[in-house]
């Protein structure tokens, strides 16, 4: 398996409440993956998001999506969790994404620990063989499997 890349990993003490009331906030230009991340946390049992172009320093319980271009990768993102905040910072748009599937890795029984984790994968093309040739897929499973290649990230 090759090496992901991974800078700095460090568990703190506490957890972000994975519960109603999360606020989800990102500028226009990352609104796509910022609706997506307000769908996954809206699926699960008791969980209701808003979603935000506009950030403001007094929200409790908010992600907010960030793009620094010259700190990071392309791919590569900076994920904060605190009690009440969670900052997901990418590289591109694709780092903003890897982190948030970073961030619904995280998730354990409504809550997500206090964590900050830097990380970029070490190669930049990754993919899975489907036999469309042989085998026929539904749409449907064609669309599941991308959601889980994501979800791999490496």
């Amino acid at each position: 398996m090759p090496n992901t890349g991974t800078e700095n990993i460090n568990l703190r003490r506490g957890f972000f409440p994975v519960d109603a009331g999360i606020r989800i906030v990102s500028p226009k230009f990352l609104q796509g993956i910022g609706k997506y991340l307000t769908d996954k946390l809206s699926a699960q049992e008791d969980v209701k998001t808003e979603f935000l172009t506009a950030y403001n320093s007094s929200l409790n319980k908010a992600i907010s999506l960030h793009l620094e271009e010259n700190s990071l990768p392309e791919e590569g993102c900076r994920l904060e969790v605190d009690n009440s905040i969670v900052s997901i910072t990418g590289g591109g748009e694709a780092g903003v994404f890897y982190g948030c599937q970073t961030l619904l890795q995280l998730i354990k029984g409504k809550r997500i620990p206090c964590i900050s984790i830097e990380d970029y994968p070490e190669v930049s093309w990754r993919g899975m063989m489907i036999d469309v040739a042989r085998h026929f897929f539904a749409k449907d499973y064609i669309f599941k499997i991308i959601d889980i290649l994501a979800m791999h990230k490496r």
